[in-house]
């Protein structure tokens, strides 16, 4: 009996111990919930696939495979994109999103949102760039590169492409059309 003892208890402790810690851990790491409402997670190739990337940059567009970067602490995913604009200029264009739900809960109930992070850049910013009305819930450009950053719901989200290093208004437009296309993808996936 003690034998049995010996190799029961073991087991029994190992199966509570693994059910413990499922219980405790966040099953889905992949959604915050904030309100009764989930925020889903999204990388930023989700959002902007290369090919669509070619299509509307009008050059051969690929995701840089080591670029990938995550950072829980602030909720920020972000991912580089590679193109050619001539034969000398390799462009390392970027798309970021920083998400309410890969945030952890205590930064989000301490007001460490999207929403914050994009009204404080705007803030900021607010002499450096040009506001894109029917965009996102808010949106704007920075006057002097192009960038675009773009607010829906739970999401601020980053364009930093180049359609012509010295063509600002170039630059704006094309992140943009971009930001359009991310918009169109995120509403199908929410």
């Amino acid at each position: 009996m003690k034998a049995i003892n010996f190799f029961i208890y073991p087991i029994f402790f190992s199966i509570f111990f693994l059910f413990f810690i499922s219980c405790n851990k966040d099953s889905s790491p992949d959604n915050h919930v904030e309100n009764g409402n989930i925020s889903k997670v999204f990388l930023p190739e989700e959002l902007l696939s290369a090919s669509e990337a070619t299509e509307l940059t009008g050059f051969e567009v690929s995701i840089d495979e080591n670029s990938l970067s995550k950072d829980s602490q602030l909720g920020i995913i972000s991912e580089r994109y590679i193109y050619d604009i001539n034969e000398s200029n390799t462009e390392h264009a970027l798309i970021q999103i920083e998400e309410n739900g890969f945030k952890q809960a205590d930064a989000v109930k301490n007001g460490s949102t999207a929403l914050h992070s994009f009204e404080s850049e705007m803030n900021f910013s607010k002499d450096e760039i040009s506001i894109v009305n029917g965009l996102g819930d808010q949106a704007f450009t920075f006057n002097n590169t192009g960038q675009l950053h773009m607010l829906y719901k739970d999401y601020y989200i980053i364009s930093a492409f180049d359609a012509d290093a010295y063509t600002t208004d170039k630059n704006a437009q094309l992140n943009i059309n971009l930001g359009r296309r991310i918009l169109t993808n995120l509403k199908e996936k929410l």
